[in-house]
């Protein structure tokens, strides 16, 4: 088992220049990681909707393919290596509150994010925080983690209210709730497999849309 750990999700705004192919960004960062730190994986995305193919740049210099292989309705994605050996795979259920689901490869677990709705309010504070917009994450029908948006900053006081709605929010894939969390997702391969599940989600319900 590993120590909890919390991602950062940062978009690269519209005003900078993407390479060509690549329609929208966003890369991964450990959540309070100080400026300038290379992020853990790059997701650079041929389609808004994350519809098409999403190539990942990891930092330990591997690299990773999110195809979309059902393109109506929820939607159905596979995470492969670039030899072709497939990572795990992704599935919407249609709306929010029916939840996402994660299979991952040679483990019979599987991850889901759900409405917060569905669990008790004790819950939903502890998991999102006291923030509004989010998902919880689930393992076997237990709460493990969230995934949701928080102020870049933290801070009471005027000045940094005002320095917290300048620098806008990003969304943050939190498991830190739990005491450990198994090897197999602690390490670089299993955090970048998870933010590619959480990615998926957010995309595809509008969540990361810019404040």
């Amino acid at each position: 088992m590993s120590a909890p750990f919390s991602l950062r999700f940062a978009r690269t705004p519209g005003s900078m220049p993407l390479q060509d192919g690549v329609s929208r960004q966003f890369r991964l960062f450990p959540d309070g990681a100080p400026s300038g730190e290379d992020p853990e994986a790059t997701f650079d995305l041929d389609q808004p909707q994350i519809r098409g193919v999403t190539r990942v740049r990891c930092r330990s210099g591997e690299l990773l393919e999110l195809i979309c292989r059902k393109k109506t309705g929820a939607g159905r994605w596979e995470l492969l290596t670039d030899a072709g050996f497939s990572l795990a795979e992704v599935t919407g259920h249609g709306a929010l509150s029916q939840g996402w689901r994660l299979s991952i490869t040679g483990s019979a677990g599987t991850f889901e994010l759900v409405n917060p709705e569905s669990f008790g309010q004790q819950v939903i504070r502890t998991m999102l925080d006291g923030q509004t917009e989010g998902l919880v994450l689930t393992q076997k029908g237990e709460a493990v983690g969230s995934l949701v948006k928080r102020y870049r900053s933290s801070g009471g006081g005027l000045l940094s209210g005002l320095k917290r709605f300048v620098q806008g929010r990003d969304w943050v894939l939190d498991m830190r709730q739990v005491s450990e969390v198994p090897e197999s997702m602690a390490g670089p391969r299993g955090r970048v497999i998870l933010a590619a599940f959480a990615l998926v989600a957010l995309v595809n319900l509008d969540l990361s849309a810019p404040d």
